[in-house]
C-alpha cells in the first residue's frame, strides 16, 4: 500500500468519503478476524510509510476535501484517532461475545 503521501505536491486533493467506502467494501458483513488481520497489516504498511517521512515534510500540507487543508502530521494524529474508534468498536464487539 502507498502512502497517501507519497509523491504528493503541497496541496493534494485528499478526497476520502469512508461512508461510501465502508458501503462499497461491504464491512458490515465481513468475518471479524480477517478484519482484524487486515487492519494490523495495513497499519504496519502505514507506519512504515510514516517513518520515511522527512522531519522537514511533516508539515507539508494537502487538501482534504471534508476538513480542509492538512499536514502530514496532522493526518498520521488522525489516523491515530480513528483507529482509536475502530479498537473501541473491537473490544465492545469482543465484549458482546463474552455475556452470550
Amino acid at each position: 500500500m502507498e502512502s497517501a503521501w507519497s509523491g504528493c505536491s503541497p496541496k493534494t486533493d485528499l478526497h476520502v468519503d469512508e461512508g461510501k467506502l465502508a458501503q462499497e467494501r461491504d464491512y458490515g458483513s465481513q468475518e471479524p478476524g480477517r478484519s482484524l488481520a487486515r487492519f494490523a497489516e495495513n497499519r504496519l504498511t502505514l507506519h512504515r510509510a510514516f517513518e520515511c517521512v522527512e522531519a522537514a515534510d511533516w508539515e507539508r500540507t494537502g487538501i482534504r476535501i471534508t476538513i480542509g487543508e492538512l499536514s502530514v502530521a496532522d493526518m498520521a494524529t488522525m489516523i491515530l484517532a480513528h483507529d482509536g474508534y475502530h479498537l473501541r468498536q473491537i473490544s465492545e464487539y469482543l465484549h458482546s461475545w463474552r455475556r452470550i
